[in-house]
């Protein structure tokens, strides 16, 4: 989802500042996977709802866990 979000950000049709996508391409460096929730009524929100999710771990407010 991180790799397909910064591909998409990149391509420049949405207004976003390039510090976005260095931040989802260091995530993905690292290691780093927000935890997003599949069931119950926040998984079940369409992408709006994980999107959150990924938005929380990126500036340090959301769950994640190092995948080495």
């Amino acid at each position: 989802m991180m790799l397909l979000r910064a591909n998409v950000l990149a391509l420049g049709y949405s207004g976003c500042r390039p510090v976005l996508i260095d931040t989802l391409a260091a995530m993905l460096e690292r290691g780093v996977t927000p935890v997003i929730p599949e069931k119950g009524s926040v998984g079940a929100s369409g992408d709006l709802a994980p999107l959150a999710h990924l938005a929380l771990a990126m500036i340090g407010e959301g769950e994640s866990v190092l995948s080495r």
